[in-house]
């Protein structure tokens, strides 16, 4: 298989894994909206506890079956991915806090896209460069 076939392969994959943990995640984020009656500037609590449901969801997905990159120990793995998480979690926060405050876009409508934006600009780089693939070639 061609380099760019592996390579459009290992994204498709890990973009699956990215929807199931962002589907947990957004789940999570809309349930607490909703429990806490979506009450003004909920949105940083409920994108933290989602952040968490969806990080674990996806960085079991993806060790094992987007990446299969299951070489290094699992808790450097971990540790790596939580730092990865961690940059992913503030790129959804400022990009909520960017369409809420400046924007003015209702707290359940921001979600999409700044998630969207920070998994392709800083989620799924990390992952596949740093976290799972070390700079290496798809299978």
């Amino acid at each position: 298989m061609g380099s760019t076939q592996a390579e459009m392969r290992l994204f498709a994959r890990a973009s699956f894994c990215g929807f199931i943990g962002t589907f947990a995640e957004a789940c999570t984020y809309y349930v607490v909206l909703w429990v806490g009656s979506n009450s003004e500037g909920l949105y940083g609590f409920a994108s933290l506890l989602g952040a968490l449901g969806g990080a674990i969801t996806n960085f079991l997905l993806n060790r094992y079956w987007a990446f299969r990159r299951t070489e290094r120990p699992i808790a450097t793995q971990a540790m790596l991915y939580a730092g990865a998480s961690a940059a992913t979690y503030l790129a959804v926060l400022g990009g909520l806090a960017l369409l809420v405050e400046i924007f003015r876009v209702p707290q359940g409508w921001a979600y999409p896209p700044a998630k969207m934006i920070a998994w392709l600009g800083v989620s799924y780089p990390l992952a596949r460069f740093i976290v799972f693939g070390g700079g290496g070639q798809p299978e």
